[in-house]
């Protein structure tokens, strides 16, 4: 988020840190009206009409003083608190960030249907499509599948994918990270099958160390 939606220096909100708690996000950063003070925030997690995530909030404290029920009673809300300047493909419309995940995160990037958004664990997680496909290979544990539609990865490009990475340590959660997926799947294996299908089997993030250096 820093890096990327915040990273301009016209953005009034800076410093996001982002936690869950039950079924609500927690926020914290800075927010710029005249110099940075620390906010912190309480939201909910939904989807907008046309296809982004809407994180709603509901309470905010701006240093130690609640302001959500003071902008309430003014008529006012966090757009007019906030504005719209330097932030990349996240807006703030009313109370709400709505963020848009195919243009708000650096390459690589997905693009889909998102069918569904909620707060699980640690984390926001976004369902995409009508729910997972269908394992044809005898996979099991950890694994990431895509079917259908077209995956540019390095130099080449599938159409109608078929591809399947798989955890090569599923004793534990699969450890994927999308902007250095390129190192797992060198540190990993990789089988063509007949159909010319896909199948990987890759390690955690944090366990490729110096196995591969290539991004």
């Amino acid at each position: 988020m820093n890096t990327s939606v915040t990273s301009s220096p016209k953005a009034k909100v800076k410093d996001l840190r982002i936690s869950a708690s039950g079924n609500q996000l927690l926020i914290d950063g800075t927010m710029k009206e005249g110099v940075h003070v620390p906010f912190h925030a309480a939201a909910d997690v939904g989807m907008t009409s046309d296809n982004r995530v809407r994180i709603n909030v509901h309470q905010v404290k701006v240093g130690r003083l609640p302001v959500k029920g003071m902008l309430d009673a003014l008529g006012l809300s966090m757009e007019d608190l906030i504005g719209q300047k330097g932030l990349k493909g996240m807006s703030v419309e009313g109370d709400s960030f709505v963020i848009d995940p195919r243009t708000a995160f650096p390459p690589p990037q997905i693009q889909g249907n998102i069918t569904g958004v909620s707060v699980a664990g640690d984390g926001i997680v976004l369902k995409f499509g009508e729910g997972a496909p269908r394992m044809t290979m005898g996979e099991k544990g950890n694994y990431i599948a895509m079917r259908g539609g077209n995956i540019e990865y390095g130099r080449d490009e599938m159409f109608d994918s078929d591809l399947t990475m798989t955890d090569s340590t599923p004793g534990d959660p699969f450890e994927f990270y999308l902007g250095e997926y390129w190192r797992q799947m060198v540190a990993g294996t990789i089988k063509v099958t007949p159909a010319k299908a896909l199948r990987m089997r890759v390690p955690d993030y944090s366990k490729i160390g110096n196995r591969a250096g290539a991004h």
